[in-house]
């Protein structure tokens, strides 16, 4: 099935179909077409349980990415209000996998989760990990650009230290 993304489905006064406003945009699976009204599509809202019948038009959708990934595939998720690191467990319709998220005591919980463009990435390495990477990276930063010569007499001046906030003049 192809994806797209289409905006937030509001009741008709029919109740016949949905259609789309230009408020919030979703992201969504194509089902088929529609057996109830020709020229429509079955589609499936992302955290939309239930299927809804979408009218496509130029201007009420544009194509979305299709994120497939492996059993055991480490990914980096957002979800519940965080960054979590999850492994996946199984792929459903659409965009939709089942995740594998380690809780602090060692015991893996299960969750679903429509990923799309902006909610995962593949891990190169653990949340944890790159929290140390960069916490050493902006270490290094502040150590390396955080002083500047003092005009008058050389002194190096700490820039995270001013009494009086600095500004660069180009001339």
């Amino acid at each position: 099935p192809s994806l797209c993304q289409i905006e937030k489905p509001e009741t008709c006064a029919a109740g016949s179909y949905a259609a789309f406003s230009r408020v919030e945009r979703h992201g969504a699976t194509i089902l088929g077409y529609s057996r109830r009204f020709i020229g429509m599509y079955d589609v499936q809202l992302d955290s939309i349980s239930e299927p809804t019948t979408f009218d496509p038009s130029p201007d009420n959708y544009e194509l979305g990415g299709v994120y497939r990934y492996g059993s055991d595939q480490a990914l980096v998720v957002f979800a519940e209000g965080a960054w979590l690191d999850v492994e996946v467990h199984s792929v459903g319709s659409g965009n939709l996998h089942e995740l594998k998220l380690s809780s602090d005591g060692g015991t893996a919980r299960a969750m679903k989760l429509n990923l799309n463009e902006i909610n995962h990435s593949p891990a190169k390495m653990t949340l944890l990990r790159y929290d140390m990477y960069a916490s050493k990276y902006a270490k290094e930063m502040r150590l390396s650009l955080g002083h500047v010569a003092d005009a008058l007499d050389g002194r190096s001046l700490d820039l995270f230290c001013a009494a009086f906030p600095l500004a660069l003049v180009i001339r």
